[in-house]
């Protein structure tokens, strides 16, 4: 009789596979990765992002934090100089969010703007701008004041917090609709 149960037992654990701890699939595994090597001058491909855009859509949340307002460096294909980093991968975890989501947050800046900050951070009559802007043909990133960068963050905090799991993710492969 005991040896019957415990066929049953492992009959039916082999038949439904259970993930016990939220968040340990592999699939998770894999956008985790993904996310923390986001910048780091290798790949910065989204397709497993796609597969669960609500968890890499959360975890690249997370990862946003303010930077030094600047003009960088986020890839070396242009060969205009080193990238750095952790710009970089701030930069790179929100064109992430651009494409998952199809959002753009904008924040006011009390900071002076120059000429080429507000050209391509789009600042406009509303004081608002984006929290990075890329210039083109020089791949070089201008990152917004800090000020905006907070503000930018916490609209992704908010946003995620109301409407993250029941969003309609886009999954926007097209470059021109999240690079820049």
């Amino acid at each position: 009789m005991r040896r019957a149960f415990l066929v049953w037992i492992a009959i039916l654990l082999g038949a439904f596979p259970l993930n016990w701890s939220y968040g340990s699939s592999d699939l998770s595994g894999s956008v985790q990765e993904r996310i923390k090597n986001l910048g780091a001058g290798g790949t910065n491909d989204f397709e497993p992002l796609y597969k669960d855009p609500v968890s890499a859509t959360r975890m690249l949340i997370e990862e946003l934090h303010v930077i030094k307002r600047g003009r960088y460096r986020t890839s070396e294909d242009e060969g205009f100089g080193p990238i750095h980093y952790e710009a970089a991968h701030v930069i790179w975890c929100i064109r992430a969010l651009r494409s998952l989501t199809g959002l753009e947050f904008k924040a006011s800046t009390n900071a002076k703007l120059d000429e080429m900050e507000a050209h391509f951070l789009g600042y406009g009559d509303n004081h608002e701008v984006s929290y990075f802007g890329t210039w083109m043909s020089r791949d070089l990133s201008f990152v917004a004041p800090e000020d905006a960068q907070q503000k930018i963050i916490t609209k992704w905090r908010s946003w995620f917090t109301k409407h993250g799991k029941t969003h309609e993710y886009v999954n926007q492969r097209s470059i021109d609709k999240w690079y820049f």
